[in-house]
């Protein structure tokens, strides 16, 4: 069989940046989730809020001198040092003292444009009208126009999330689970010590007791955390160990030993209510934030327990965090997300103040005067041109380079690793055999960044993310039950 035909056929059949133009029209269709996140603004005025509604996304267009706007193409934002940006559109309703004003519909800022994804007035264009619109149709997209510079967000290397990995640690053995909630990020560890204790750790609470954290839960009995584990001689011996540690005996004195972490020295009844706050928003807050969860949550620590366990026996090897099946490659749309999440937060308390400075002046409360589009515009325009996301996420952008026609396709295959190069061992640096097929075993630098920045081989696919409802839509087609 001839491989240039298959070749041919390959990359007739997909962009050779599929996977950025991808995950960015996938960030467009839950931008919205977004705005849910903050569904309503609530300035320090009395009586006043701002309730939040559906976006609207445009496609890029300029404003000439004279007022008139019209469409411009990525070709015209070279020439003319302009950034390639689309309109944002957002509902609001003013509330006051719980009633509904008018609702409006208000320009709120722009948002860059990834050349050939859905807002680019290039996508779906053949060879030919691309020529007629000036544009080069060897040119696969993928990049953004910023100032009349082109810039593209390089794949990342990261440790895979809502997993647990083990390891082995100086006094026993560590599984840690990291999940994250819109722009809330949870980590959960569960720690076995050489003596057999397991200890859990998570946000607000550092190692507490595990059968102290499962009562706190609604396990409120050694019976039914004995039967929620699975029966083998290893897990049971080890549960005696810490039945004998615990000095709860029901759900409340569970609640008040977590209340000594997240409420020290305050009343009871606070420290009550407090751990039961904690327990909701910030222990596995995917699997839910409100009581109902708890169970769930329960049965979720019990399995990665389970696990660290078995890992300590012997009975499962610990996970290798070199292995590409721990590791994920975040491409142009989750960061995108990240970056705007950010900005809208911003925005948000930038209408909140404007709201509080209005009132202290006495004047009229309007939307209009309250919204600056240029705080969300800038906010993400700044961070594209300097690739710096937030002080530890930094080099996220760079500019597209043009010296022939391969050097931008090698810049799209580049992953960099999120290791520091200063922390990074040896083991993260050298080939693993899950490599294969997957990352290029020569390209990489020769300098400190050895073996941290590597280059998706040339038929590797990075697969994207797909929304909650599609895979449950899938899910219900295929009839298959709800447990």
């Amino acid at each position: 069989m001839d491989r240039n035909v298959i070749l041919k056929a390959y990359f007739n059949s997909r962009a050779l940046v599929e996977e950025q133009i991808r995950s960015y029209n996938l960030f467009l269709d839950t931008i919205q989730n977004i705005i849910d996140e903050n569904k309503y603004i609530d300035p320090k005025v009395s009586d006043f809020t701002i309730k939040l509604g559906k976006i609207e996304v445009g496609t890029p267009h300029t404003i000439e001198a004279d007022g008139l706007k019209k469409p411009i193409l990525p070709w015209e934002a070279r020439l003319r040092g302009r950034s390639y940006l689309a309109p944002i559109h957002l509902e609001m309703t003013p509330l006051h003292r719980g009633i509904e004003g008018n609702t409006e519909k208000l320009y709120v800022g722009q948002i860059p444009v990834l050349v050939k994804s859905k807002l680019c007035h290039l996508e779906n264009l053949t060879p030919e009208e691309l020529i007629s619109v000036g544009e080069d149709p060897a040119d696969p997209g993928g990049y953004f126009i910023t100032n009349g510079t082109e810039r593209f967000i390089g794949n990342r290397e990261e440790t895979a999330t809502s997993k647990l990995l083990v390891k082995e640690i100086l006094n026993g053995f560590k599984g840690s689970y990291q999940t994250h909630t819109g722009s809330f990020k949870a980590k959960v560890n569960i720690t076995r010590e050489k003596s057999g204790a397991l200890r859990v750790g998570f946000p607000n609470v550092v190692k507490a007791k595990l059968i102290n954290v499962l009562m706190a839960l609604g396990m409120d009995s050694h019976d039914k955390i004995r039967v929620a584990f699975k029966n083998s001689d290893e897990v049971q011996n080890d549960l005696l160990i810490n039945f004998e540690e615990s000095e709860v005996t029901n759900e409340e004195e569970a609640l008040k030993y977590l209340g000594h972490f997240v409420a020290p020295n305050q009343p009871i009844e606070y420290k009550l209510r407090r751990s039961q706050e904690v327990l909701d928003q910030f222990l596995l807050p995917n699997l839910g934030t409100d009581p109902d969860a708890r169970m769930a949550k329960a049965k979720a620590l019990i399995r990665m327990a389970e696990k660290v366990i078995d890992c300590s026996y012997g009975l499962r090897p610990i996970d290798d965090l070199d292995n590409y099946a721990n590791k994920r490659i975040i491409t142009t749309g989750p960061m995108m997300e990240q970056l705007f999440r950010q900005a809208f937060k911003r925005f948000i308390n930038d209408i909140r103040k404007n709201a509080e400075r209005t009132v202290t002046r006495r004047r009229k409360l309007r939307l209009k005067t309250l919204v600056q589009p240029e705080m969300l515009t800038q906010s993400i325009i700044v961070a594209i041109n300097t690739g710096v996301w937030n002080p530890q996420t930094k080099g996220v952008t760079r500019a597209l380079t043009r010296t022939n026609f391969v050097s931008p396709l090698i810049d799209f295959k580049r992953i960099n690793s999120s290791l520091s190069t200063m922390r990074a061992s040896m083991e993260a640096r050298q080939l693993h055999g899950t490599h294969w097929g997957k990352v290029c075993c020569i390209q990489t630098p020769d300098d400190e960044n050895v073996g941290l920045t590597k280059n998706l081989s040339t038929l590797g696919i990075i697969t994207i993310d797909e929304s909650e409802e599609y895979v449950k839509d899938v899910l219900e087609k295929n009839k298959l039950l709800k447990i």
